[in-house]
């Protein structure tokens, strides 16, 4: 872990940012009480996924990482809802619940959006098209054994698959990228910074304006 010292660099450097975005109060904290009343917690304690390892590979020391951290949170915000991103991010949702008492839905994960957004980015370069106007899911687990839904793909309201151009191997290309994304940016530049960043933005703004938003995210199913 780090220690309070070590946050005030990552303090300044977003208080220098503050003046192009929406005015907010950043605090340093390493005491869980300063957590009461959070709307939102985001979970991104943990192991980083070394060059060559799968997600998978990081679940018993992330298990335990976690195990420390969010009944701690919970005891001083029991109504928060936490945002799981550390890896392998749907274990750690499902074992989180087990770890607590927290409603269903309080806690759950980044799941397959970033893949989503991966896979509709590199849909997007084949078809010249804006990846805004491409609707196509990854789901499962966020790890190798994510898959594509083909079937109900659609680019514009039209079937992907029908796409002028768009054939079945081409969107299994496009798949098979956005499933390596990781390996490939872990193996140039150590871990994944923006996208993921970008994500988690997202799905925080989209929780507190309760915006309703279709998002493939991590959670445990009930009375499947």
């Amino acid at each position: 872990g780090r220690s309070k010292d070590d946050l005030v660099g990552e303090q300044l450097d977003l208080e220098h940012g503050l003046n192009f975005l929406h005015p907010a109060k950043i605090t340093s904290t390493d005491n869980y009480a300063d957590l009461a009343g959070a709307d939102v917690v985001i979970f991104t304690a943990g192991a980083a996924q070394q060059p060559g390892q799968t997600r998978l590979d990081l679940a018993a020391a992330n298990i335990k990482i976690m195990s420390n951290i969010i009944p701690e949170v919970l005891k001083y915000a029991p109504e928060t809802i936490i945002l799981m991103v550390t890896n392998p991010v749907d274990i750690l949702v499902n074992e989180a619940y087990k770890l607590t008492n927290a409603r269903y839905g309080q806690i759950f994960g980044t799941g397959t959006t970033l893949d989503t957004a991966r896979f509709r980015f590199h849909l997007s370069e084949l078809l010249h098209v804006n990846s805004r106007s491409i609707h196509a899911y990854i789901l499962g687990e966020h790890g190798d054994s994510s898959f594509p839904v083909l079937s109900s793909a659609t680019v514009g309201g039209q079937p992907l698959l029908s796409f002028p151009g768009m054939t079945e191997t081409k969107a299994r290309e496009a798949y098979d990228k956005a499933k390596n994304a990781a390996y490939t940016i872990i193996q140039t530049k150590g871990a994944t910074f923006y996208a993921i960043g970008v994500v988690v933005s997202h799905i925080a703004r989209t929780i507190l304006s309760d915006a309703k938003s279709v998002l493939p995210v991590s959670v445990p199913l009930e009375n499947y």
